[in-house]
């Protein structure tokens, strides 16, 4: 009975009657150019990846600060409220991960941000777009049309419009999720009149919402109800740059069928057989085999620096390391790391689009750029020395030892990543393309977050 009664509370809650919903539900003039040309950049700028289903937002945990340090631009010491998820979990790959806001009402709920720094929603459009897309920023007039399409996600309580008034003081740290400090803002419920909706309907600074409560139009018979039809979701509408999503999307569920039953009991076969020192030898073997390629790669892009390690590393661990089977050259002595490189990255540092997404069958998230940059990589060592490089007894062994480790290596983090199955796709995509932007733009001297690098799902 308590469960029902809460359940039954609840309910009473809800804010249906946008004029976004209305929009949806086939009404065209529901939302004005301007707030059309804002949900159109909405998608554009990525936004609808993380903001999905009927809320918006409020299904997923996301690193804040994938695209820029937002603790270092915003200032000031760092509090147990910036951890964001770390404080429940203690891994490294949860800190300062939120869960992502649902945006229903969003006009009337601030300030914004896990702290509270943004007073204002452009002031949150902004921050949100310069520290967790790859765009950096946008003009005002862009920032703008965003923020009226957020307006129009301003819901009706009862029949009656919500609205907000200026005069109320936000209240600080009246809700908390277990992860993150939610501030709420008082709000209040009122019936604008048409002339005062007329007037406040192309301004979205205004604290009155240009929707006159009206009864949501019937679905027709045999038809989900438009409740149940208002979705927004990444899933379905055409996102830029996944021109294939329904052809990814298949694959993606055919390739993680096949992994459940077959892939992942082999990976961990792998893992658990095997000792880790002969696991490791294996890694490091064909690491090293693939030195010359990331050499060459660092040259090309005006890295004789990083060039240079990369040639100690293959010298050192080919001669000291017994042909690579011992990576010597990372130890304290040497100080030479693995960093990964290749031509799709070298593409990428000379402006080449990634091009549309891919999500390869059995092999994982990938692009055009970097599925060509890949093949390349693949084929530099046949031509390049020959035998036995070009021969199938050594390609399909090697490659299905380099994808099997990887599949061990990352089974903890696909396994948590299957566990929202109605946006694992989604959520695959979204930190594959972060992921990559953000390698792009370290060869240009931007620094790469520890806590983007564990976000990165790739089974290649």
């Amino acid at each position: 009975r308590i469960t029902d009664a809460i359940a039954a509370f609840e309910g009473t809650l809800e804010t249906p009657g946008s004029r976004f919903d209305r929009y949806l539900q086939g009404d065209a003039n529901a939302i004005n150019a301007r707030e059309k040309r804002g949900y159109a950049l909405f998608k554009e700028n990525g936004c609808a990846s993380c903001h999905v289903g009927k809320s918006l937002g409020g299904q997923s945990m996301e690193v804040m600060g994938l695209n820029g340090n937002y603790f270092a631009a915003r200032g000031g010491a760092l509090t147990d409220a910036d951890l964001g998820r770390y404080t429940v979990t203690q891994a490294a790959q949860d800190r300062a991960r939120f869960k992502v806001p649902n945006l229903r009402n969003i006009a009337l709920t601030g300030p914004y941000m896990h702290d509270g720094s943004a007073k204002t929603l452009p002031e949150a459009v902004r921050l949100m777009v310069r520290f967790q897309t790859p765009n950096g920023s946008l003009p005002d007039r862009d920032v703008d049309d965003i923020v009226a399409f957020l307006n129009t996600l301003t819901g009706t309580w009862q029949g009656r419009q919500l609205v907000t008034t200026p005069a109320v003081t936000p209240l600080p740290a009246i809700l908390s999720d277990g992860h993150s400090t939610t501030f709420v803002q008082k709000t209040m419920l009122a019936v604008s009149s048409p002339k005062e909706e007329e007037a406040n309907s192309g301004d979205p600074a205004s604290t009155s919402l240009s929707l006159r409560p009206e009864p949501l139009v019937p679905a027709p018979t045999g038809q989900d109800s438009p409740q149940d039809s208002i979705v927004v979701t990444a899933m379905r509408d055409n996102v830029p740059g996944d021109p294939l999503q329904s052809v990814n999307i298949r694959s993606f569920a055919l390739t993680h069928s096949i992994d459940k039953a077959v892939f992942r009991p082999v990976a961990l076969a792998y893992r658990h057989g095997l000792p880790s020192p002969v696991r490791s030898g294996l890694r490091n073997i064909l690491t090293n085999l693939n030195e010359p390629v990331v050499f060459a790669n660092y040259l090309v892009q005006h890295h004789p620096g990083k060039a240079a390690g990369t040639l100690g590393r293959f010298t050192i661990n080919s001669i000291i390391g017994v042909a690579g089977l011992f990576d010597v050259a990372k130890t304290r002595r040497f100080n030479l790391p693995h960093r990964p490189n290749g031509f799709a990255d070298t593409l990428g540092f000379y402006g080449v689009k990634s091009g549309p997404f891919l999500y390869l069958p059995l092999i994982g998230p990938s692009s055009v750029r970097d599925l060509f940059g890949d093949v390349v990589d693949r084929l530099t060592l046949p031509l390049a020395v020959g035998r036995p490089f070009n021969r199938l007894a050594y390609s399909i062994p090697t490659t299905a030892i380099r994808l099997i480790d990887r599949r061990a290596e990352f089974d903890d983090r696909l396994q948590k990543l299957h566990e929202d199955p109605a946006h694992a796709y989604a959520t695959s995509r979204a930190f594959y393309l972060q992921m990559r932007q953000a390698e792009i733009e370290a060869l240009h001297g931007k620094h790469i977050p520890d806590e983007q690098k564990a976000s990165a799902i790739n089974i290649q």
